[in-house]
């Protein structure tokens, strides 16, 4: 036993080498962010790079919270971001359930309309936006970062309507024999047995959200 025991622990030697060598990738990065802040700002383009040199710096950290706002800031992208998660879930896991669960004619064929917008590059719709939210009064506001996430995101809607139509139809059926109607199906069984795939698309959506840097630079 304990042979078999040293044996399956040199097995997993080289596995826990990797992942030690990939969790020193991922983590680069971001102490090179804590290193070049606590640096004087000529030291951040030294080459070759100088990690965590002193003196340190920790009056930077006060700059940027008095002079710069950076909490205040933050917490306006913290508020757009949770804007746009309220209106990709709600959207997108209404029309994919739709989708999903209702066949009517023409479904299919409305379906594949609402994929083949993902291939429309985001950048090309910039300038009729510009001129849309131009005439409505929009500009400077929250307006243009957040209502567009209320109409559904084609990605988001496949990935819902896959994870609905995994879902067995006897639930369904066995809801509406008991007399509940398709708007309580769809917010009491369907929407919490999706609760996995409706926190990536939360997850993701923040990170598309709070890495957005050109709608805010054009509208706001």
């Amino acid at each position: 036993m304990d042979n078999m025991k040293k044996r399956s622990k040199f097995r997993k030697l080289p596995v826990v080498i990797c992942l030690l060598i990939g969790a020193v990738i991922m983590a680069f990065p971001f102490l090179w962010a804590v290193s070049v802040s606590l640096q004087n700002p000529g030291l951040a383009f030294v080459n070759p790079p100088k990690f965590f040199t002193p003196p340190y710096k920790f009056d930077n950290y006060k700059i940027v919270f008095q002079e710069i706002e950076f909490l205040h800031y933050s917490l306006n992208s913290l508020f757009i971001a949770a804007l746009c998660i309220i209106g990709q879930i709600v959207s997108n896991s209404f029309i994919a359930f739709g989708f999903a669960k209702y066949k009517f004619k023409g479904s299919s064929v409305l379906f594949f309309a609402v994929l083949c917008t993902m291939m429309i590059p985001g950048n090309i719709l910039s300038i009729p936006r510009y001129i849309m939210w131009h005439k409505v009064g929009g500009l400077d506001t929250y307006f243009p970062l957040t209502v567009q996430y209320f109409f559904g995101d084609a990605f988001n809607i496949f990935l819902l309507r896959q994870c609905f139509l995994g879902m067995p139809g006897a639930l369904y059926e066995a809801a509406t024999i008991d007399g509940a109607s398709p708007p309580r199906i769809f917010a009491e069984i369907y929407m919490p047995l999706a609760r996995a795939t409706i926190i990536t698309v939360a997850v993701t959506t923040f990170i598309n959200c709070w890495n957005n840097m050109f709608d805010p630079l054009i509208y706001i």
